[in-house]
């Protein structure tokens, strides 16, 4: 991080740190497609598929549901998203620096929010209720749920697990000019 550079102590934000973060951030993308899933099973089993005809959406958080189905399918990609940034993670891939297959599985995945989520749940949600100001802020959350995890993993792969003190960035002999 910059503070750890500006304080001439890079190696304490070492891939490892990153790692450890990322560990938890994608169990919170794993954790809110899980949420959404069962949150659209449930709606979904107890009120049918559409509701738009029903009394309008289902709003439970920052949820709005309309159609059950979209959000099962959201719900399920976080889940698996989340699941492949844990496993990579771990090791279980080969992980190079040039390896952006997480990246393109979160860009994927908020382009499906954005338009599924967001876009048509919030459109079709009735006239009985104004969900227009609602859409920016879950679109902000939607937009930290996949920036960070994805932030996370490209720190984890491109930084060395062992940053040496003296010559990684080049500190001491610039403090020295």
């Amino acid at each position: 991080s910059l503070l750890a550079f500006h304080n001439g102590v890079p190696e304490h934000r070492n891939g490892l740190y990153y790692r450890g973060r990322s560990v938890f951030y994608n169990l919170m993308v794993s954790l809110a497609g899980l949420s959404q899933l069962l949150l659209g099973s449930f709606v979904w089993l107890a009120y049918g598929r559409n509701l738009t005809q029903d009394g309008g959406p289902v709003r439970v958080a920052m949820y709005v549901i309309t159609y059950p189905e979209i959000a099962c399918l959201v719900g399920t990609l976080q889940m698996v998203a989340g699941t492949f940034g844990f496993v990579r993670t771990f090791g279980v891939f080969e992980l190079g620096v040039d390896d952006h297959r997480y990246q393109v599985v979160i860009a994927i995945q908020f382009l499906l929010m954005l338009v599924l989520q967001i876009a048509v749940q919030f459109s079709y949600g009735g006239t009985q209720q104004d969900l227009a100001a609602d859409a920016p802020s879950v679109a902000c959350l939607s937009l930290g749920l996949n920036a960070l995890p994805a932030y996370l993993d490209y720190k984890m792969r491109t930084i060395p697990n062992r940053i040496p003190p003296n010559d990684y960035y080049d500190i001491r002999e610039k403090a020295t000019v």
